[in-house]
């Protein structure tokens, strides 16, 4: 079984994968039958790709159960002739090309070679936790990485689409992997060997993601569960870059940021969005209040009601 998405609505289009590819060749299409699970309008291509996504999933745990495959492409039976010298060595120019982009990359993993912006974009990084933009498979994906609950369908789906936007991958370049109980994988593979080539692929990925920020959602943590509006103290609408958010402060200090337009989770990277609204609104925060969220939220909130 294959699950894809079709923007073009042709009735003869059974999917871009290279297993229905070929034995569209050699068998013809009476060999497939199609059904059209949903039919959509005036719809994003990220929110196509969020839904495109659960439905890959669903279909995946059914033919489980059934003992049946699914070929959408998950990029396990790649091989790779290349030495563990030469990876390194074309990890090592590509930090230096990119460098030559102001793209500062770092690697992360020196065992598997794993490549990492120092400075990613919104929502990923350190502040968010769990979310990761990287390379995979020695170099030869570039994508995203997305720890447990952060590997929703919408992130997911908002992944795939940004590799799409690139415009270089077919369906079958793009693959899922991982599971839910771990790291989930949205990665493209590009067999390049290129750093000139992988430095500007870096860089166009980072652009979009810039781009596109405000589509990924921040899921509550443990840390950072809702509390009741009768400890609520007060409160302050911000806009920035990355979209609408509310700032919180109830009894005891506590912080809480929520994100629009659904307002009903916290996230989890309340100081990193603060620290954002702190540069948007240039309220000029003292360092001593960022040692802790508490303070930092508490001083954001004071000096925005001096110009809000």
């Amino acid at each position: 079984m294959y699950i894809g998405l079709d923007t073009k609505c042709d009735p003869k289009y059974f999917g871009s994968s290279l297993i229905i590819h070929h034995y569209q060749r050699v068998y013809g299409s009476k060999i497939f039958t199609k059904e059209i699970l949903r039919k959509l309008t005036n719809i994003s291509l990220p929110d196509l790709c969020t839904i495109e996504q659960g439905e890959i999933r669903k279909s995946q745990l059914s033919l489980k159960k059934t003992r049946e495959f699914s070929i959408n492409y998950t990029g396990q039976n790649q091989r790779d002739t290349s030495s563990l010298s030469e990876v390194k060595d074309l990890a090592s120019n590509l930090i230096k090309e990119a460098k030559l982009l102001k793209i500062p990359l770092k690697i992360a993993d020196k065992g598997a070679i794993i490549i990492k912006p120092t400075q990613p974009p919104f929502p990923f990084g350190k502040g968010t936790g769990g979310m990761h933009i990287e390379t995979k498979s020695r170099l030869r994906e570039i994508g995203f990485a997305f720890y447990k609950e952060k590997g929703s369908d919408t992130n997911l789906g908002v992944a795939t689409a940004i590799l799409k936007k690139l415009e270089e991958f077919s369906d079958d370049d793009i693959n899922l992997s991982g599971n839910q109980d771990n790291y989930q994988y949205v990665m493209a593979t590009h067999n390049s060997k290129d750093p000139v080539l992988l430095a500007n692929l870096y860089k166009r990925l980072l652009d979009f993601v810039k781009e596109d920020s405000s589509l990924f959602v921040i899921e509550s943590s443990s840390k950072n569960l809702p509390i009741s509006e009768k400890e609520k103290i007060e409160e302050a609408p911000v806009k920035i870059h990355q979209g609408h958010y509310l700032i919180k402060r109830y009894r005891r200090g506590r912080i809480r940021v929520m994100r629009g337009p659904n307002w009903n989770k916290p996230i989890n990277n309340s100081k990193e969005i603060l620290r954002m609204v702190d540069a948007q609104y240039n309220l000029k925060i003292a360092p001593k209040y960022w040692l802790q969220t508490q303070a930092a939220g508490k001083e954001i909130l004071s000096e925005l009601a001096k110009i809000i």
